[in-house]
């Protein structure tokens, strides 16, 4: 056991082991800024709190930046910008970090409260980094550590505020939360409730044990909780002070009201997902649920921490009832509220208890589990993968099902049992590879997944029937099994990777399956003594956290590689030249860009769109401009310098886009280089380029000469 007087180093290890992770997966600062998802950026609201004026006409903007504005994350370099002209870029880095760091932290304090065991500790790390379970969640929100982002920050707060509470300091986890509550109010609010419920259910437990009944025994015993009284009016409090902070903060901006403003509400992406969007991430969290079951199965918890996953669990049913419940009756503050966001939550609070399951089979030695584990994990890393999270799920449920076959198993006959279990795991390989190769061709990933979910299953619950039954006999053949189990998975997955150069499985699970193949060679290979066995636990306790965590620095680093190369590079340039060679006063309009990308933010200029609101704000003003926009399209098309009467700018001829610059003072039009505009070219990339609408109207003839055509990174002056 590796005790607790290490755990500052420790720490040390994982802020370090953080701030890798998220230098990797930013990787370019600059083209991250010029691609902050939807221009919800700490540089776009500090460029409008400061120059609000540039931003007039720029309805989607002030409806974004408005609420966003409310965030201590936003409005404290919004202010640093304001009064002391220090650029909110030199902001953007150090959030990210601190909002990766405080997860990883979080993840770690809260495993201490399963066990105090470093190795544990560090191994929910690693696999909260490589799995990053709140992508996972039923509102659909995901894949923004790279950026400032109000929730992330506010999560890793949450996390390490409810430990402190767990370690009995409450007044520390109420400064948490104040902090907290002024970056994300929704998320703290959701929180508060759960450490609000963990004090509760004590009092209540012991009531109930006591047998208190009547009312006024009841208030007697509830006024003895001082302590909890005084923490429970201390959380209120901190509801009530964020609640009439925002909503003092909010009553500056004038929606509409009535129908239009319930049902825009309800249509939202986040508040009304698809079930097509959000099915991955219920499978993942069936998976999660059915591991955690097989887990307690097993009594791997205590009573304190039972309570912990019971609480949560039953908040997560109660705030996703009322979030439903509103989107029913067109609640506007029920829908807001996004109940299903604390799903997020749930799954951070679930993963050490995940963590634990796997910490516990390496130091029993169930290397076949083990080894199933890992590999899932190992493959199971992005966000909205239907495959890998289909394989979480699978394995799971074997994990559920394989104990009500115990009971069925301990009846039959030990060698009928033997022969039914060596046929399949023998023929298993040849069979599911014949499949594999006739049916790759027209469904290479769906093949490939398919059998590797089916090899998983099959001998995963042949090895746990195995296990259950108490015969001496059983002993030997276990360890065989583990080891052809383990060997026909190494040659399956190189087969298949050298088969089709496929990306499944990487080289860090074709690793991880080599050394649990190493592990079941030695297994059989004579006589185990206790020293020796215990050894190599703790050899893998070591091993799987570092792979664990080195796959996440592959990963973040594809990542990071990936979103800022070609199309986002391009993208950025063509900002850097913006910024430079144009006027902040002047509009822009994006036809094409990488979806929902920024803009207004590292350029400082204005877009005019379509779009004249956000989920947080629908201002009337914005709704009564885009009648503007209709009316205008409308009249172009008339004219017939529009194909369309469609509020979209790529219907527009050369003569419409005069139109819009004398109407909306639009100067300038984004596009993909393959996209030709009968406009002055004023930069061009391998992949965009900015058109100029001409000050004039050009002659007939210069009209029919086309778009100059320039080389990549030429500038007209």
């Amino acid at each position: 056991m590796i005790h607790t007087e290490n755990k500052n180093v420790a720490m040390v290890l994982v802020i370090i082991v953080a701030v890798i992770f998220t230098l990797l997966l930013v990787s370019d600062v600059d083209v991250r800024m010029a691609t902050t998802t939807a221009d919800d950026s700490i540089l776009t609201h500090a460029e409008y709190n400061k120059n609000p004026h540039i931003f007039r006409d720029d309805f989607a903007a002030k409806s974004m930046s408005d609420p966003s504005l409310l965030s201590a994350m936003n409005f404290v370099p919004a202010l640093a910008y304001e009064y002391l002209d220090v650029p909110p870029k030199m902001f953007y880095l150090p959030i990210v970090l601190l909002q990766n760091v405080l997860l990883a932290l979080g993840i770690f304090l809260l495993s201490r409260h399963i066990s105090k065991d470093i190795r544990y500790n560090l191994l929910a790390v690693g696999l909260y980094l490589l799995v990053l379970p709140q992508f996972k969640n039923i509102a659909d929100y995901g894949g923004l550590l790279w950026m400032p982002y109000a929730g992330h920050l506010a999560q890793g707060l949450i996390l390490i505020a409810i430990s402190t509470f767990l370690s009995g300091r409450k007044n520390a986890s109420i400064c948490l939360l104040i902090i907290s509550g002024f970056i994300h109010p929704m998320q703290t609010i959701q929180a508060i409730g759960l450490v609000a419920f963990l004090s509760i259910i004590p009092v209540v437990v012991r009531m109930w044990k006591d047998k208190v009944r009547n009312l006024k025994d009841v208030y007697v015993n509830v006024t003895s909780e001082t302590d909890t009284i005084m923490y429970i009016v201390g959380l209120s409090l901190v509801v009530l002070l964020v609640v009439a902070y925002f909503s003092i903060g909010s009553s500056f901006s004038v929606e509409i009201s009535g129908k239009d403003l319930t049902e825009k509400i309800a249509k939202n992406g986040h508040i009304s997902p698809s079930f097509e969007r959000i099915s991955y991430s219920l499978a993942f969290m069936g998976a999660m649920a059915l591991m955690l079951v097989y887990s307690i199965r097993e009594g791997y918890y205590d009573r304190k921490q039972l309570t912990l996953l019971a609480g949560t669990t039953f908040l997560l049913v109660v705030y996703t009832g009322l979030h439903f419940l509103s989107i029913k009756f067109l609640v506007v503050d029920g829908m807001r509220f996004l109940g299903t966001r604390f799903s997020q939550i749930w799954l951070l609070m679930v993963l050490p208890y995940f963590a634990y399951m796997l910490f516990r089979r390496c130091r029993e030695g169930v290397f076949i589990e083990i080894f199933a584990i890992v590999y899932v994990c190992l493959v199971q890393m992005k966000y909205g993968q239907p495959v890998p999270v289909a394989l979480l799920a699978l394995l799971a449920a074997s994990f559920y099902v394989t104990p009500s076959l115990f009971s069925w198993a301990k009846f039959m006959n030990k060698y009928v049992i033997f022969v039914i279990v060596l046929s399949v795991n023998s023929v298993a390989f040849y069979y599911f590879a014949k499949i594999f190769i006739s049916a790759q061709k027209s469904f290479p990933s769906l093949s490939l997944q398919g059998t590797t979910i089916t090899l998983y299953v099959m001998f995963l619950a042949s090895h746990s029937i195995l296990r259950s039954i108490p015969h001496k006999f059983v002993s030997p053949l276990l360890k065989a099994i583990s080891f052809l189990s383990a060997l026909s998975f190494v040659y399956f997955a190189l087969y298949l990777r050298i088969h089709t150069g496929t990306k499944y499985p990487d080289v860090g699970a074709v690793m991880i399956v080599l050394l649990i193949a190493v592990v079941s060679a030695f297994l059989i290979s004579g006589t185990w003594k206790s020293t020796r066995l215990k050894l190599m636990q703790s050899y893998l306790m070591i091993v799987i956290p570092i792979a664990f965590t080195w796959q996440a620095f592959s990963n973040s680093y594809k990542d990071g590689i990936d979103h800022v190369t070609n199309k986002y590079y391009d993208y950025c340039q063509l900002q850097k030249w913006t910024q430079l060679h144009t006027k902040q006063s002047d509009v822009f309009v994006l036809l094409d860009g990488p979806s929902y990308y920024g803009w207004r933010g590292y350029t400082g200029r204005a877009l005019l769109t379509k779009y004249v609101s956000s989920p947080y704000c629908y201002p009337k003003d914005g709704l009564d401009f885009r009648y503007r926009l209709y009316l205008f399209f409308k009249e172009q098309h008339k004219l017939g310098h529009a194909t369309s009467s469609s509020i979209d700018f790529s219907v527009l001829k050369r003569l419409g886009f005069l139109a819009l610059k004398d109407e909306f003072n639009v100067k300038y039009v984004v596009a993909k280089s393959s996209r030709k505009l009968d406009l002055e070219v004023a930069f061009v990339s391998n992949n965009y380029k900015l058109y100029r609408i001409p000050s004039e109207r050009l002659s007939a003839d210069t009209a029919a000469s086309g778009p100059t055509q320039l080389k990549a990174g030429q500038v007209v002056p």
